[in-house]
């Protein structure tokens, strides 16, 4: 990895990675995603940076005094910011996504610039295409609550590709963030609206992966990762959203609602290193067996 200091590395890193984003958009269905892909990198951006800091983090704390930089698996990695960014750091990376995704030429000349593998991975096959023991890290950014399915196998997978001593970061939403409390208080769902079944069916519109299937409380992650094999390093409550547009007022009471409720949060990270391998007994039947 680059000599310089990390923030210097972070700061540098995620900025290419945002202007070749933001300035040559993918479009992948062809209706007029530009727009939205240049709103929803604009939304995340201070996400991209607090993720290379924390995988920099993360990585030099499992893995010293090795070397800093080492192969990087990122999950469901979409539009390439991240990935990207790792990339620049000095990161081996292998961006996956579903194939709809990920299969796009203009996506995969955007990996081939960088120097970025790409695989096509639907992860209903409860399969990583990789052999044991092929990665140091393992990065999930707003994917864990896209799975309609049952995650336990895709956490036994992850463990299985990391080296002993790897880490797994995971980024996702936090079930019991304040919106969803106050709409459970309206007799409202905490859930995705209905509507968006009828969108996920139509792959031309983006809605193929967009709905949040499954949301998670912070003592649920910590016991889905224990029982794959991994130890918590670190758990911490997050936004991942931008709010400048707020007042100053606006921000300044939601900071103190946060600073003394940090479980309002929107949003939450956990940083699990490789403890052991995962020791689940999986026995697949007709109705759960994996996609071919």
């Amino acid at each position: 990895m680059n000599a310089a200091p990390v923030g210097a590395v972070v700061l540098n890193s995620v900025s290419k990675a945002l202007k070749e984003c933001l300035d040559e958009p993918i479009d992948f269905f062809k209706n007029d995603g530009a727009k939205s892909e240049f709103d929803y990198i604009r939304t995340l951006e201070q996400t991209y940076w607090r993720t290379l800091q924390d995988v920099i983090d993360l990585h030099v704390g499992c893995f010293s005094p090795g070397p800093i930089a080492g192969k990087v698996l990122e999950i469901g990695s979409y539009l390439g910011v991240t990935s990207i960014a790792m990339r620049e750091a000095g990161f081996e990376v292998v961006a996956q996504n579903v194939p709809e995704y990920i299969e796009h030429p203009r996506i995969q000349e955007r990996y081939a610039r960088h120097g970025i593998a790409w695989k096509a991975v639907n992860l209903r096959s409860y399969r990583l295409p990789y052999e044991s023991g092929s990665f140091d890290g393992v990065v999930m950014c707003e994917v864990f609550e896209h799975l309609n399915f049952n995650p336990v196998p895709i956490l036994v997978e992850v463990n299985r590709v990391l080296k002993t001593g790897g880490w797994l970061y995971l980024a996702t939403p936090n079930a019991g963030n304040i919106v969803k409390r106050l709409r459970i208080i309206r007799g409202l769902t905490a859930m995705d609206p209905v509507d968006n079944f009828f969108g996920a069916l139509t792959a031309s519109d983006g809605g193929i992966v967009g709905m949040y299937w499954r949301e998670y409380m912070p003592y649920e992650l910590q016991e889905l990762l224990r029982r794959t094999g991994f130890s918590q390093l670190r758990h911490y409550y997050c936004h991942y959203a931008d709010r400048h547009h707020r007042s100053l007022l606006h921000r300044k009471l939601v900071k103190l609602m946060y600073y003394f409720v940090p479980a309002f949060f929107p949003a939450q990270v956990v940083m699990s290193p490789k403890e052991k391998p995962a020791a689940v007994n999986i026995r697949f039947t007709d109705a759960t067996k994996p996609l071919e």
